[in-house]
């Protein structure tokens, strides 16, 4: 009985995603990988249950005052702080990794190595558990030293998409993947993160019209859907990431939990059986009016709470 069990459970779940066929553009459901994958437990490295985060930014103003977070921190339920270690175009760094992989980044990175690092063994010190974060496909950097890797025009130059107001490596290529995850690694090497969190893990948003017009390349040189894309992005950072003896998390935009994949490749069912933890962003302005009440003005209210569990 246990083995039928644990067969209709795999096989039917499969079937759910086998029915999910590709709706926007961003893959089908069935190519997707749902085989178990154990999760990280590190003896030395315990993730809170519950984690509540305060999120910091790289930027110098921050950093500066990192006493002052972390006094604030020990006045409250927090017991996770997240830092920025690249988001976008705020680089939090000089890491040897940028002079490799984007020298762009090295040039403009925010703070030293010795300052940011004071940063995270403060937090660290103070009994908090330490989480970095990165854009993974959002680097605008990334693209003027690599604009072969882009998403691009018909002509091949990098295509700046309006509604993220940047440029976009592609997810399908893998010198990117590299690329985010050698900086992961050295993350955790030079300042002893407990957890690295991918952000931006996806394609972009909004390219609807160019993908109706077929002015958009998305130099998807192995013929993978989206969502094969993110999730073998996810496999592979967690394999290497679990090697360091860290925790791998994923932002995810709230529509990705509907019952389809999405148009940039985020699908939970194919991100939530890679990583060890999930950040969901069900922003309120994700959702439509309801006559003249707009959820975005009400982001705490109970019809915004009550709206988001109907769903």
């Amino acid at each position: 009985p246990e083995l039928a069990t644990e067969i209709y459970d795999r096989f039917g779940s499969y079937s759910i995603h086998m029915g999910r066929l590709d709706r926007w553009g961003g893959g089908d459901g069935g190519s997707l990988d749902y085989y178990p994958r154990e999760k990280a437990n590190f003896e030395d490295n315990v993730m809170p249950n519950p984690c509540y985060a305060l999120y910091l930014t790289c930027d110098p103003d921050v950093l500066d005052n990192i006493d002052a977070y972390i006094e604030y921190a020990k006045s409250t339920n927090i017991n996770a702080v997240v830092v920025n270690i690249i988001d976008g175009t705020s680089v939090g760094y000089p890491s040897p990794v940028y002079q490799e992989y984007s020298p762009t980044a090295y040039q403009y990175a925010s703070n030293t190595i010795e300052e940011y690092r004071a940063c995270i063994q403060k937090i660290k010190d103070a009994g908090f558990y330490a989480i970095g974060r990165l854009t993974a496909f959002n680097d605008s950097f990334f693209v003027s030293d690599h604009p072969e890797y882009a998403i691009a025009d018909n002509n091949g130059d990098p295509l700046y998409l309006r509604a993220t107001g940047s440029y976009w490596p592609s997810a399908f290529c893998r010198y990117v993947w590299e690329y985010k995850v050698e900086l992961a690694k050295e993350a955790v090497s030079l300042f002893g993160f407990n957890e690295i969190q991918f952000d931006y893990v996806r394609f972009p948003d909004g390219t609807w019209d160019y993908d109706e017009a077929g002015t958009i390349d998305y130099r998807n040189t192995n013929d993978e859907s989206r969502a094969q894309a993110v999730q073998r992005f996810l496999q592979y950072a967690a394999d290497r990431l679990h090697e360091a003896g860290v925790y791998v998390s994923a932002d995810v935009f709230g529509e990705c939990a509907e019952k389809y994949v999405t148009a940039y490749g985020q699908y939970w069912a194919a991100i939530s059986g890679v990583v060890d933890a999930i950040s969901a962003m069900p922003y309120p302005d994700h959702y439509s009016a309801s006559g003249s009440w707009l959820p975005w003005e009400h982001p705490r209210s109970e019809e915004h709470t009550s709206e988001l569990q109907s769903r």
